[in-house]
This record gives structure tokens, sequence and C-alpha cells, in this order.
């Protein structure tokens, strides 16, 4: 009786895994991402530093602006550099860095939250969505 249990559990475990990847891998990249025109961006948009402590909202605000209307992985490396190296020029090298790595690994395109790569634009199901024409 146990076996045939421990046969039925692994089999809806397979089928799970199989759907998981499936919607994953298959189906969220087929999803269509049309650019559409976003409003420009205004300073008051941004919230400072999101989650973190907003040590120099000046700093904070610039990456905002970079992170709303998003682009290539590329231009996100550079933001995230701009924005580590207005902290570190400011005073904050220690702190630049932990930033630094915080968004590296918190705004990735992939995550579905507001403070992600491209957040101005439609979700791109953790693609780097294109900048629609017009945005600036």
């Amino acid at each position: 009786m146990r076996s045939i249990t421990a046969a039925i559990q692994k089999e809806a475990m397979q089928r799970a895994r199989f759907f998981l990847v499936f919607f994953f891998f298959v189906v969220l990249p087929a999803y269509p991402v049309q650019a559409t025109r976003i409003p420009a961006w205004d300073d008051s948009m941004s919230e400072g530093c999101s989650l973190a402590p907003d040590i120099s909202l000046a700093c904070c605000i610039q990456h905002d602006r970079a992170y709303y209307y998003g682009g290539s992985a590329e231009e996100r490396v550079q933001a995230d550099a701009v924005f580590r190296d207005c902290l570190r020029a400011e005073g904050w090298a220690v702190l630049g860095w932990v930033y630094y790595a915080a968004v590296r690994v918190g705004g990735h395109p992939l995550i579905p939250l507001w403070f992600r790569w491209g957040f101005g634009l439609p979700y791109a199901w953790g693609r780097y969505a294109k900048q629609p024409a017009g945005h600036l």
C-alpha cells in the first residue's frame, strides 16, 4: 500500500514539475509584450531608495529614472554602476557597493515588483523590454 501511495506522489510531483517548466519556459516567453507610450518621467514618481534608507536621495532618483525606462542588459549594468559611483562620490563608499549588489539582484526584470528594471513599461516576463519610441 505504501509503495502505491509513493508512486502516486512521485507521478504527481513529476507532472507538477513538467507543468511549471512548461509554463515558465514556454508559455510566458511566448506572451507578446507590446511597447506602449508611457508617461514621461517626473522626479515625484521616485520613492527614493525603495526598500533601503535614502542615504542620497539625488542618487536614488537618478537611478529610479533609469529603471523607469528600462532598456538592454548593458544599460542596466551601466545604470547600476552610475548609481554605485554616485553613492561613493557622496562619501558612502561601502554602502555604494552594498546598494549596487542589492540592485543587481533585486532589480532584475524577472522580478515583477515596482522597483524592477523597466518598471515604467508593461511587465516583459523577465526579458529586457525595448524602450518605446519617444520616451524622453
